[in-house]
């Protein structure tokens, strides 16, 4: 662990993360909490939560949030949200993905219990 910069075992395709601990003022901390308390991808979901909570709150409390008046702002916001739903939508495929593998593995070992020797077996825990 003498390597100031940890890099990120998650890969997509050809990319690699690497998170920089060189200006951190306890490496190992850091190291313990992305390993043992949240993942830097844990910790952005969290952030991105909380902010599209306040978000909401904001343009219901101020309903010229969210208009033309800060067309910068709108922009932002829009992408922000974009970029939200992008993520949730490669969650779920994912997961549906995950599900899919999971059933195909379960119809495996059914389809190969179909040929174990129910007798043999026995014989063998008995």
């Amino acid at each position: 662990m003498a390597d100031k910069t940890e890099q990120s075992q998650v890969q997509n395709q050809s990319v690699n993360i690497a998170v920089s601990l060189d200006s951190s003022s306890d490496p190992d901390l850091e190291r313990h909490i992305f390993a043992k308390v949240s993942s830097v991808g844990r910790q952005l979901g969290r952030i991105s939560d909380v902010l599209d909570v306040l978000l909401n709150a904001c343009e219901q409390a101020k309903p010229a949030v969210g208009n033309e008046q800060n067309p910068a702002a709108d922009e932002a916001i829009k992408a922000f949200r974009q970029m939200r739903e992008q993520i949730e939508d490669e969650k779920q495929r994912r997961n549906q993905k995950r599900i899919k593998t999971a059933l195909q593995e379960l119809a495996a070992s059914v389809s190969a219990l179909d040929q174990v020797d129910l007798n043999a077996l026995n014989q063998l825990l008995a």
